[in-house]
Order: C-alpha cells, then sequence, then structure tokens
C-alpha cells in the first residue's frame, strides 16, 4: 500500500531528491491512515520546488519541505506536474490548467495537503519506533558509487562513506538469513536497484542512514483513519522522557498509559488513541493528570 515510484532525473536531472523523499513519505502514511481508501495522494514534488523555500534543483532538505506542508499546504500531481527545473512562486506554478488554443491559466480554488507536525528521528530502535507508529520516515545519506550501482541485495558500503548528500525513504525493516536491514525506497526510476527500492545493512548506520531522518504527520480527519492505524498510533517519547517512569491508570474499560503531562487513552477492546495534554479539558487526580471525561483509579486500586 504504498505511492507509485519516480524518478527525479525525468525529463532532465535535477537534484531534488529531498523534495521527492519528503513527498512519497507523506503519501504512503496518508494511503496508511486511511488504508488505500480514494482519493489516491500523489503529491507535487514541482509545487513544492517552485514555492516551498526549502530548495530546488540543486539540492534542499526535506525538513523544509514539511515546514511547507505545514503552513501552506501542497496539492497533488494533477495541479502542478513534475518538470524537473527550478520556477518561479507565482500562482500559474503552484497549480495550473491548460485550454486548447488558449494556453495556460492558474487555478485558485484546489485542494492542498497539510501536515500537523514534523520531527527529527535518528538510531536503529527509535526509527523502527516511529516508521512502527505512523509509517515511513525520510533520511539522509552517503551515496558513494556503490550505491549508485546497486542492483539488489543486501547493500553494505565498506568504505566508509559518510558525506550525507541524497535523501531517501525509509518504509520499513527485515531480516535474512540473520542479517538486519532496512527497506529504502529512492527516487532513480524502477530500473534502479530492486524495482526502483533497496535493503541495506541496519544496525550498523551504513551510509549514515541512522544519523539524519525526518518524519511528518500527516493531516487527516479522525473518522478517515483506519482502525489499523489507529492500532499502531503509539505516544512516542524523546530519549530523556524514556527516563521517567510511566504511570498507568485504569478508568473503567480504558487504559491512560502518562508521561511528563501527555496522556494516551487507549480502549482495551480497539486500542484506539487519544492524545490529551495539561491545556486540554483534564484534571489532576492521584497525583497525575487525568482526563475530566473519566472517573480514573490509581493501578492497585479496585474498579
Amino acid at each position: 500500500m504504498v505511492s507509485v515510484n519516480k524518478n527525479q532525473h525525468i525529463p532532465q536531472w535535477c537534484g531534488s531528491c529531498w523534495a521527492f523523499s519528503a513527498t512519497s513519505s507523506i503519501s504512503d502514511r496518508l494511503r496508511l491512515m486511511t488504508k488505500g481508501a480514494w482519493p489516491e495522494y500523489d503529491l507535487s514534488v514541482q509545487n513544492i520546488i517552485n514555492c516551498g523555500g526549502a530548495g530546488s534543483c540543486y539540492g534542499g532538505h526535506p525538513s523544509g519541505a514539511f515546514s511547507y506542508m505545514q503552513d501552506e499546504g501542497v496539492p497533488t500531481e494533477g495541479c502542478m506536474r513534475y518538470q524537473a527545473i527550478n520556477m518561479d512562486c507565482n500562482d500559474m506554478n503552484r497549480c495550473r490548467d491548460c485550454t486548447m488554443g488558449q494556453g495556460c491559466h492558474a487555478i485558485q480554488n484546489y485542494t492542498k495537503y497539510y501536515v500537523e507536525e514534523f520531527g527529527s528521528v535518528s538510531g536503529e530502535e527509535n526509527m523502527m519506533k516511529e516508521i512502527f507508529a505512523r509509517g515511513p520516515i525520510t533520511c539522509g545519506i552517503a551515496d558513494p558509487q556503490s550505491f549508485k550501482d546497486y542492483k539488489g541485495g543486501i547493500y553494505k558500503d565498506e568504505t566508509g562513506a559518510s558525506m550525507i548528500s541524497h535523501a531517501i525513504e525509509v518504509a520499513g525493516w527485515g531480516e535474512e538469513n540473520g542479517a538486519k536491514y532496512w527497506i529504502g525506497r529512492n527516487s532513480w526510476g524502477n530500473y534502479w536497484g530492486e524495482n526502483g527500492w533497496f535493503r541495506i545493512a541496519r544496525g550498523i548506520n551504513n551510509l549514515q542512514i541512522e544519523s539524519s531522518c525526518q518524519w511528518a504527520v500527516p493531516k487527516v480527519p479522525e473518522q478517515r483513519k483506519s482502525a489499523e492505524f489507529r492500532s499502531h498510533e503509539l505516544s512516542l517519547i524523546s530519549e530523556n522522557d524514556q527516563r521517567r517512569r510511566m504511570e498507568v491508570l485504569f478508568c473503567r474499560q480504558f487504559v491512560i498509559v502518562v508521561n511528563d503531562g501527555l496522556l494516551l487513552l487507549r480502549d482495551q477492546r480497539s486500542l484506539f488513541g487519544t492524545m490529551f495534554r495539561r491545556n486540554d479539558d483534564a484534571v489532576f487526580k492521584h497525583g497525575i493528570l487525568c482526563p475530566k471525561a473519566f472517573q480514573c483509579y490509581p493501578l492497585d486500586d479496585p474498579i
């Protein structure tokens, strides 16, 4: 359940990997969140190059693309097709249509897709948590000639290449004959690698793949999220927070996991997750924060 593979170098060379990795990860997260429900989400890379202020055909960074998605939103490819060139930012280069014999004109009323939040993640375990919870992420990597020449199998650089110069999507992980690997998607066409994808050694920061990754959460109405996605939605906590002891309360048929003022409310039957923060409709009970809508009990109290 992933979006289509693309090639950033068609119709001509363009160093837009940063925008491709960002849009493919968000397109894939949207599909996961809605269980592939119509419509499909094929976000416009060219719109981001033109107006995102995050980079160009000479490079950029996925976090800049995510910031643009959060502030301005991004339309689909049907609004602005990829042309692999740097263009001015104007209404015509945000979304356009063309009429036979009359040229092209800007479209003013079109659908845009947003992200609620974005951030960074690094390290094997944290990357796996983020991917499991909310879907694919983007990562910066070095790309030596051996990676450019990759045809298949589990790639492992032996030269120590460490200068990050390329951005890709990491969509999952696996293990084969005891060898751990990441599953990544590139933007160099289907004829590269394993039909546009690749596997790379996991847990050793090969090509720096575990050192600089980014994630973003698409904005999707709660009712459109699939039950499967809700069951994987997790409260991801920072390394410092992990050192704090999490307290658990039973609220009748619910379990509330509390961590430094954040609560994850989960129905034990459906594993539906809802987040509460200190400034929401909540009160302190038994020394910790508790939503007002529920009668909470300490773990060792009878219900």
